[in-house]
């Protein structure tokens, strides 16, 4: 083969267009159509059963409500009264309880002043000493705790609020109707 001939390598300069760069608003139309939906969309229901006494002005179709907005208000008299009774059936255990326990220990008393020989079996043992008659007094109180919790958070959902910062897209009720969980 023949020897390659070397070249320099043409330099061909480039052009280049500059422009200075200016900060502006500008509004620009787009023509589209569609429908528009919500980031965030919730039902609202009563979790109660009740009248309804009272409704906001801003509780419309179209009206902004604001986060933590009270909207309805549910006549909360039968869940007050429940709650009472709740208050007192708690009372009414905590003084079983009590009871109970004085009973036991005064039991417990008796089992130490028998002579060891009439001392049965533990199952014998445990039912002078009470306490299946304890176990239960607890377990009662307890119930009544949790009964008077609910009556709480009852009473509490008697008043209805906006989850967030909202628009009312539907309402389905209104002042004087009765409303179900």
């Amino acid at each position: 083969r023949p020897p390659a001939d070397i070249q320099e390598p043409v330099y061909v300069p480039v052009t280049v267009d500059v422009a200075e760069v200016v900060k502006q608003s500008l509004r620009i139309q787009v023509q589209a159509q569609g429908t528009v939906s919500p980031l965030q969309e919730t039902a609202i229901l009563a979790e109660v059963n009740g009248r309804i006494i009272e409704v906001s002005p801003q509780f419309t179709v179209g009206g902004f409500v604001e986060k933590d907005q009270v909207l309805l208000r549910i006549d909360p008299r039968d869940h007050e009264t429940n709650l009472l009774r709740a208050e007192a059936a708690l009372k009414s255990a905590q003084s079983n309880l009590a009871q109970e326990k004085g009973r036991a220990q005064v039991a417990e008393d008796e089992w130490k002043k028998l002579p060891k020989g009439s001392q049965r079996s533990q199952a014998a043992k445990e039912l002078y000493l009470r306490k299946p008659q304890l176990a239960q007094a607890q377990a009662q109180m307890l119930a009544a705790q949790a009964d008077l919790n609910t009556a709480r958070d009852n009473l509490e959902r008697t008043i209805i609020r906006a989850p967030y910062a909202s628009l009312v897209r539907r309402k389905h009720s209104e002042l004087g109707q009765f409303v179900a969980a």
